[in-house]
């Protein structure tokens, strides 16, 4: 559920699936946001990480957000703050860096010949 008047607002309480990677590292996490923001958001973690780390993200984004229902935003993004959530976990501000160019369909695929 979006808690939030409208995205352009600023931060919006949203909950939405994070899998992310340090740079070079090739184990994935699984977690979840807290707020997002256009430039960024805010994401738990039971993960000890380090302030500057670049990670490699995918995100589900959700319909209300992406406009698709099936949205998977891949990007680099590099933990600015860290804090300590409500629930004892470690809170980490992620700001976007780089988002990946929408793919365009790969010609033959599916049947589909351009």
């Amino acid at each position: 559920m979006i808690a939030c008047s409208a995205l352009t607002n600023g931060a919006c309480v949203k909950r939405i699936p994070l899998y992310f990677r340090c740079d070079r590292d090739d184990v994935e996490f699984a977690t979840e946001t807290v707020h997002i923001w256009p430039t960024g958001f805010l994401m738990r973690s039971q993960t000890r990480l380090v302030l500057g780390t670049l990670l490699l993200l995918r995100l589900h984004v959700p319909i209300e957000i992406s406009g698709s229902p099936f949205r998977e935003m891949r990007s680099k993004g590099r933990i600015v703050a860290e804090q300590r959530l409500d629930d004892g976990t470690m809170g980490y501000t992620v700001e976007i860096q780089q988002a990946e160019p929408r793919r365009k369909p790969t010609p033959g695929l599916l049947g589909i010949d351009t």
